[in-house]
């Protein structure tokens, strides 16, 4: 199941004020508390997570999960936007929060590696049976989102 946190308060706010789609989640949980207050929440309740172009709302979820300092955080290069400033930005900090950043240029790629790495972190199969691949639907969902591209 793949949970969408909106920036919202309500699906019309997610559709018309944010103009966010509503087809690549499963379920939408509706914050009201704007782009930067949910960045939070999300990079939280993760243990992985990948940066695709974007604008600041990017850098500032980058930065949340940064400062989480337990996650896999992937990078797609080349892709444009904000994210292709994070190796610069990097390169003049010297915080050591933890998180392990992930560099590569292929989609599929990528999302295989920060996953591989979840996977190697993550401890919560063994207690709980039914989350055997906690990152099936993340694989599931890229591959969703590169049919739409083609």
């Amino acid at each position: 199941m793949v949970v969408g946190i909106s920036p919202a308060g309500s699906i019309e706010d997610h559709l018309s004020k944010y103009r966010k789609p509503v087809c690549l989640a499963d379920v939408l949980l509706f914050t009201g508390m704007g782009p930067d207050g949910r960045s939070p929440l999300i990079l939280r309740s993760a243990k992985g997570a990948v940066f695709v172009g974007g604008e600041l709302g990017t850098l500032s979820e980058f930065c949340s999960g940064w400062m989480c300092g337990n996650n896999i955080l992937g990078i797609l290069r080349v892709a444009g936007g904000v994210a292709d400033s994070i190796p610069e930005i990097l390169s003049k900090t010297s915080t050591s929060w933890g998180s392990q950043v992930i560099y590569e240029a292929d989609a599929t790629t990528l999302a295989s590696m920060v996953c591989d790495a979840v996977d190697r972190t993550c401890s919560i199969r063994s207690s709980y049976p039914r989350f055997a691949d906690p990152c099936e639907d993340v694989r599931n969902l890229v591959a969703r989102l590169l049919e739409q591209e083609a």
